[in-house]
C-alpha cells in the first residue's frame, strides 16, 4: 500500500485536474507550461485541503482525549478508588490526561506541510505520462509474504523484549506516582488509542508525498518507543470496533460546525 501510495499521488492530481478543467483540459495538455500552472495550483489546493484536515484531526484528538476521560474517570475509576481505596487521588487523573495531550502534540508536530520539491515531483510524473517522457523504467515489487528469516526472527524477539520492558518500566513508574493497578490500565488503553489516532492523522497527511521525509535520530526513537502503545491501539481499535458510535459522535460534534466556520472565514477573507 505504501508503495503504490506514492506511485498514485500524480494520477490523483491529474485527475483532480481534468474534472476542474472538463471544457478545456485538450488544451491545458497542448500547452506544457499551462499544464506545469495548473498542477502547481491544485497541488496547492489539495495541500491545503489536507492541512484542514490535520488541523480537524487534531481538534477532534483534544476532545477525544477529554470526553473519554471523563467517561472512563466517572465509569471505572473514580469508584474504584472511592470504594477500594476509600481517597481519590488527582494526579493520576490529571496526568492521565497531559501525557496523552502531550503525545499528540509530538505525534503532530511532525506533520509538515509538502513543499515546492514535493510539487516539482508529481509534475515530473505527470509529464512523464502525459508527453511519454524518459522515465521507462518498470520497478518490480511483489504482494507474496516472504520466508521469514533468521534476522526477521531476532528482529522479533528483541521487540517482544521491548514491548515488555516499555511496559513493565512505565507501570513501576505510574505506580510510584501513585497510579492503582485499574488507573495503569487505563492509562495505557487510553495511550495507545491516543496515539493510533494521532499517527492516523499523520498517515492521511502524507497522502500527497512523494518525497520521502528523512527521519532525524530523535523521530526515530520516538516512533520505536511508541511502536508498541499503537500496536495496543492496533489491537484495541480491532476489538471494540463496536465503540465506532463515538467517531460518529465527533463526526456529528465537531466535522459539520468546523466546515461551516471556515466556509464562512472564506468568504470574509473574499
Amino acid at each position: 500500500y505504501r508503495f503504490v501510495q506514492k506511485e498514485v499521488s500524480g494520477f490523483q492530481i491529474l485527475k483532480s485536474l481534468i474534472d476542474e478543467n472538463l471544457e478545456n483540459a485538450k488544451e491545458i495538455f497542448r500547452d506544457p507550461q499551462m499544464l506545469i500552472l495548473k498542477v502547481s495550483e491544485v497541488c496547492e489546493e489539495r495541500y491545503s485541503e489536507i492541512s484542514s484536515r490535520v488541523n480537524r484531526g487534531i481538534v477532534r484528538s483534544v476532545i477525544y482525549i477529554f470526553v473519554y476521560k471523563i467517561v472512563f474517570a466517572i465509569a471505572i475509576e473514580v469508584p474504584y478508588e472511592l470504594y477500594f481505596l476509600k481517597h481519590l487521588s488527582y494526579l493520576p487523573i490529571l496526568s492521565s490526561i497531559a501525557i496523552p495531550l502531550l503525545f499528540v502534540f509530538l505525534v503532530t508536530a511532525t506533520i509538515r506541510k509538502p513543499g515546492e520539491d514535493n510539487t516539482g515531483r508529481i509534475i515530473d510524473l505527470i509529464q512523464d505520462f502525459v508527453y511519454q517522457g524518459k522515465a521507462s523504467g518498470k520497478t518490480d515489487f511483489s504482494l507474496a509474504p516472504r520466508r521469514k528469516s533468521l534476522t526477521y526472527n531476532i528482529f522479533t524477539t528483541v521487540y517482544l523484549i521491548i514491548f515488555v520492558l516499555i511496559f513493565s518500566l512505565i507501570s513501576y513508574g505510574l505506580a510510584k506516582v501513585g497510579y492503582n493497578i485499574v488507573g495503569i490500565g487505563i492509562f495505557f488503553i487510553f495511550l495507545s488509542l491516543v496515539l493510533l489516532f494521532g499517527y492516523r492523522v499523520k498517515f492521511s497527511a502524507s497522502e500527497l508525498n512523494v518525497i520521502p521525509r528523512k527521519e532525524t535520530l530523535a523521530s526515530n526513537l520516538f516512533t520505536n518507543l511508541t511502536l508498541p502503545f499503537l500496536d495496543l491501539g492496533v489491537w484495541l481499535s480491532d476489538k471494540f470496533a463496536s465503540l465506532n458510535f463515538f467517531i460518529l459522535f465527533f463526526d456529528f460534534l465537531i466535522e459539520a460546525p468546523l466546515k461551516n466556520i471556515m466556509g464562512i472565514l472564506d468568504e470574509w477573507g473574499n
